[in-house]
């Protein structure tokens, strides 16, 4: 919908769970917040010509205000929704005026049903019945329906101001990006990882990005970022030739345990190296042969630092549709690893570790490889 681009003046955004949290963490919380708004801002079309204020655990967003301007908002960690309104007086008179500058913008739009709902001060002795019911004067041929109308018009009188919406945007909720501590991320170019990556920055969680690969997924990277509104850090590092090292060195049907043991290390080591808390990974319990109960316990314990798997429990489907949302699905073509064998095992034995780690001293090794590598 474009109707409301003419006349709307101010963008309302509320933030959803910060206001459950204590007066002193939810005002470090705000102030992060409103950190990372000013950073898609001062990048937006707008380029700092704004005015955000904070008002009563609402951000009020001032300027030439387009639809793309207010996606971008709406699309940022900590945000539940954004309206778009016109801001009027608590009177009779000016919330006439403002709506029927909304029926004007309205042209010939007609909703199959509507409803007018407003909300109030309690220190406006004008009734929100009064309100609504002067609103809906102006639409005398459209359909009242209470529940479930197609179209709704909010009146929210504030004790100095009052706002006259129709239009408003979700946002992913959650906390502000970088409020709670940093992770390290795999990331490779397939489906799951970079979902998974979102929903600890959704959390609030600062991420370092770690791709081990040979070409960077710097688009991953520049998404991620216009969620978060703060610059991300992205490692890449080569990583064929310690797989191939791997098949040569004889981990047959274990190869792929052996992979992501190799991986899990190397995101641990980088993890102590930047003082990060925790991993993420974007494993999905079941999905392919590395992912069974059995070999995520052996992963697991291959290292000390926690991992945290965000989608581990999710259908496919659905991390497919959060992955559209995203904006990360088909980025990339993930291609099939030359390496994984015809049989992958799905277990292994305390037997035959203990074998494989003769022929494969795996942590030895990888530490070995990561010295060269990121040292030269």
């Amino acid at each position: 919908m474009h109707y409301l681009r003419s006349v709307y003046d101010v963008a309302i955004i509320r933030y959803g769970e910060i206001y459950l949290k204590s007066k002193p963490v939810r005002k470090a919380l705000e102030k992060t917040l409103e950190a990372r708004l000013r950073w898609k801002l001062d990048r937006s079309p707008l380029m700092g010509n704004y005015q955000l204020q904070l008002r009563q655990n609402i951000f009020y967003l001032y300027g030439s205000l387009s639809e793309e301007v207010i996606h971008t908002i709406a699309n940022t960690f900590g945000v539940h929704s954004v309206s778009v309104a016109i801001e009027c007086q608590p009177t009779i008179p000016s919330i006439r005026s403002a709506i029927k500058l909304l029926k004007h913008s309205l042209g010939s739009f007609h909703p199959i049903s509507y409803r007018v709902t407003a909300n109030k001060d309690k220190r406006i002795s004008i009734s929100h019945y009064t309100m609504e019911y002067e609103a809906s004067s102006f639409f005398p041929s459209w359909k009242v329906q209470l529940k479930n109308p197609a179209f709704t018009i909010h009146i929210d009188a504030k004790e100095h101001n009052c706002y006259i919406y129709a239009k408003t945007f979700p946002g992913p909720g959650g906390f502000p990006y970088g409020s709670q501590g940093k992770v390290v991320a795999l990331l490779s170019k397939g489906i799951d990882s970079p979902v998974a990556a979102w929903l600890m920055a959704k959390r609030g969680c600062k991420l370092l990005l770690l791709h081990l690969g040979e070409d960077s997924p710097d688009l991953y990277k520049e998404i991620l970022e216009s969620w978060s509104g703060a610059s991300i850090s992205l490692l890449t590092i080569p990583f064929t030739s310690f797989i191939r090292y791997l098949s040569e060195k004889g981990a047959g049907s274990f190869q792929c345990i052996y992979c992501k043991k190799s991986m899990y290390i190397t995101a641990e080591t980088i993890a102590k190296r930047t003082f990060a808390l925790g991993i993420t990974s974007g494993e999905n319990m079941g999905q392919v042969a590395s992912q069974t109960l059995s070999n995520l316990f052996e992963l697991t314990s291959s290292i000390d630092m926690p991992i945290y798997r965000p989608l581990l429990t999710y259908d496919k489907i659905d991390i497919i549709k959060l992955a559209k949302t995203i904006g990360t699905y088909g980025l990339y073509i993930h291609p099939d690893c030359p390496f994984v064998p015809s049989q992958p095992a799905t277990s292994i034995s305390p037997k035959k570790r203990i074998e494989l780690h003769a022929r494969i001293s795996i942590r030895e090794e990888i530490l070995q490889y990561l010295q060269d590598v990121l040292d030269a």
